[in-house]
């Protein structure tokens, strides 16, 4: 952190404030001249310490605006080299789904669980990605979880992408995950790569062995599967519960099934912090390296020029004794 004047010449007007600081010297030495020939009391030297005091305050605090003094502060933030984090979170309409009509719904607690992943991994670089019966990207891995936040904000939402055809009851397919290894979702140069899936569960029929070939090609892909599910969770709208559907009790197997294919680990919700512990596991051993610079400036003029309205407001209280 560094203080930083944008315009240091303008800083003159403080050293013009010496000019009423030196007529005051010269009136106060006069009216003691005078006071001491007619036998009369001086001022108490607090009276004189206040004026004093505005007196050198009020230019050096106008002086010092004038100069628009800057703090700058300076945040790199380091990464670690060849490792890349994709967070894919399930989109499908059965991520609706909550405890009650005001509790959170699966997508609502899916979100907050990436950030609060993402926060634990602020030394990788993460991306995001949405699924339904297809991967759609929204961010490639990046070191700023900042612009991750925001992603997770606006672009996280039920039906995007849109399943490509129309499904009465589950629209999720984790088959739509094979692409991820082949289509540009991690750097080429990447070597240590992992991908984190927030789905319930409620998958239709996939290929395994698919899978299985696509994520263990070098470079691999690790794998951990987040599962938000409860049997007593229903989709709420305008206060009835959606009497097409119910909860599948298969998704701990489907969830299982591409935990097993992937070579990964699969957690329940309430086991973030075992998953996170695991993330971080996967991603050791790799170096950490600088991958920006990020600067900021907060401007003290403006505080500066309101702080001249307390000595100012001191003296005239004085004054008005």
């Amino acid at each position: 952190m560094q203080i930083r004047f944008l315009e240091p010449l303008a800083g003159v007007v403080a050293v013009l404030g010496l000019v009423p600081l030196v007529m005051w010297f010269g009136a106060i030495t006069r009216a003691n001249r005078v006071r001491a020939r007619l036998g009369l009391r001086s001022p108490s030297r607090r009276s004189h310490v206040a004026a004093l005091t505005a007196l050198v305050a009020v230019p050096g605090l106008v002086g010092l605006a004038a100069g628009k003094p800057v703090v700058e502060r300076e945040q790199v933030r380091h990464v670690r080299a060849g490792a890349e984090t994709l967070f894919v979170i399930d989109t499908s309409r059965s991520m609706l789904a909550a405890r009650g009509e005001r509790e959170p719904t699966r997508l609502a607690r899916a979100r907050e669980s990436a950030l609060a992943l993402r926060s634990s991994l602020d030394d990788v670089r993460v991306g995001l990605a949405s699924m339904t019966d297809r991967t759609l990207p929204h961010l490639l891995p990046s070191a700023d979880p900042d612009v991750f936040a925001a992603v997770v904000a606006r672009a996280i939402e039920i039906d995007a992408p849109p399943p490509s055809g129309i499904y009465g009851v589950r629209a999720t397919d984790f088959g739509a995950l094979a692409v991820i290894p082949t289509h540009g979702y991690f750097a080429p140069a990447t070597r240590r790569r992992l991908v984190v899936v927030f789905t319930d569960g409620e998958s239709r029929g996939f290929d395994a062995l698919r899978l299985r070939i696509t994520f263990n090609e070098p470079p691999a892909v690790e794998t951990i599967v987040l599962r938000f599910w409860s049997d007593e969770e229903r989709i709420y709208s305008g206060g009835l519960s959606d009497a097409g559907y119910r909860p599948d009790a298969r998704s701990a197997t489907a969830v299982a099934r591409l935990a097993e294919a992937t070579g990964g680990r699969a957690y329940d919700e309430r086991e973030l912090g075992a998953a996170t512990a695991r993330a971080r596991k996967l991603l050791e051993g790799t170096p950490s390296m600088v991958a920006d610079r990020d600067s900021t400036e907060t401007q003290l003029a403006p505080y500066l020029a309101a702080a001249v309205l307390i000595p100012l407001s001191i003296l005239l209280a004085r004054r008005g004794r």
